[in-house]
This record gives C-alpha cells, sequence and structure tokens, in this order.
C-alpha cells in the first residue's frame, strides 16, 4: 500500500471480470455479494450497502473521510476486520434487521462519536459493548449525535469517561430525544 491508496475516487471494472464489478464506483465482487472498497476519496457522504451484499470485506471502508451515515442491510453474515475502523466524520451506521454471525476485531470502531442503530439481542449489541461504542436498538431513528460527558479535569483519556449522551431525531417530524449510556470498563464485560 502507498499513498495512491488515497486518492482512488472510483474503480472501474472491465465488463464480463470473473472475479470483480462496480456499481457507482464501488468495489464488489463479480456476483456483488461481498463489498470490497469504497474508494476512500469518493465524497459521498451517505452510503447505502445494497441488498445483494452478504459479506462486507475487510477494510472495506477503512479511513474513508467523507462517510457520515452508512446502512447495513439485514442479509449480511459477515463483516470483516476494521470494515469501518478511522472514517473520521461517520457518526451513524443503520443495521436493523441485521444479524451477523461474523463480525471482524474493530469492524465498526470509525471513531469515538459513532452510533448503531441495530435490534435488541443483534450480534451487533455485543460487539459494540465490547469495543465501548454507542448503540440504540429499535426504532426509525434517521440520524444521530454522540456527545461524551467527561469527568476529572484531565481531558478524554478511558479512566474519565463517566458516559455517553446520544441525541437522537426519530420520524419524519424529527423529534429530538436523548439516551444516556453509561461507560463501560473492563470489569463490565
Amino acid at each position: 500500500q502507498g499513498n495512491y491508496y488515497y486518492s482512488i475516487e472510483k474503480f472501474v471494472v472491465e465488463a464480463g471480470s470473473a472475479a470483480y464489478s462496480s456499481k457507482d464506483g464501488v468495489l464488489f465482487s463479480a456476483d456483488g455479494t461481498t463489498l470490497i472498497q469504497i474508494p476512500t476519496a469518493k465524497q459521498i457522504t451517505e452510503y447505502a450497502i445494497p441488498e445483494t451484499v452478504t459479506v462486507i470485506g475487510e477494510r472495506a471502508a477503512y479511513d474513508h473521510k467523507y462517510l457520515q451515515s452508512v446502512s447495513i442491510p439485514a442479509g449480511v453474515t459477515e463483516i470483516g476486520r476494521y470494515a469501518f475502523e478511522y472514517c473520521d466524520e461517520l457518526s451513524l451506521i443503520m443495521a436493523i434487521g441485521c444479524n451477523p454471525e461474523t463480525i471482524g476485531w474493530a469492524a465498526l470502531d470509525a471513531n469515538d462519536n459513532v452510533a448503531i442503530v441495530c435490534d435488541e439481542g443483534s450480534s451487533l449489541v455485543e460487539h459494540a459493548i465490547y469495543h465501548k461504542l454507542v448503540y440504540v436498538t429499535g426504532g426509525n431513528l434517521i440520524t444521530a449525535k454522540v456527545e461524551k460527558k467527561l469527568t476529572g479535569s484531565d481531558g478524554y483519556t478511558e479512566d474519565s469517561l463517566s458516559s455517553y449522551r446520544v441525541s437522537v431525531f426519530l420520524g419524519d417530524n424529527g423529534t429530538a430525544e436523548e439516551y444516556e449510556f453509561p461507560a463501560y470498563t473492563a470489569g463490565d464485560y
């Protein structure tokens, strides 16, 4: 890997390729069931992963600088390692109906301000708790803002974080509701 990685805006795949396909510049397996890569320099803020996708590949959106929200379809059974890691602008992962059998290490660890919306009992809840991510179950949430409430005067450290505050906007009327979640410590797992 080199600096070229950060300048890719789109993938173009030759028609008839046995290995790859592309749709709107995003790279997939030939049959469209595996999301391989959302180009890092593709200036999109929202992305709905196609319903045909069952596997989100390792580093599929790794270090994407523009992505703010992503929708994961219910049929996804695997999310690869680091799939959304270091997506600094990502604040919302919508995954209603999604219950992957396999979730790779740090797959959804985009940043400190991401919220995952999923069903109660989804494997995504356990992943979120283990990796100290904010999650909200159910509802018709359309956006979220995550704030951190700190204790102590040393700034942000794992030990000084006491809770997460999540403002969610429900339904088409944008009614705001706030939720506060305790910060998990290693002893809570």
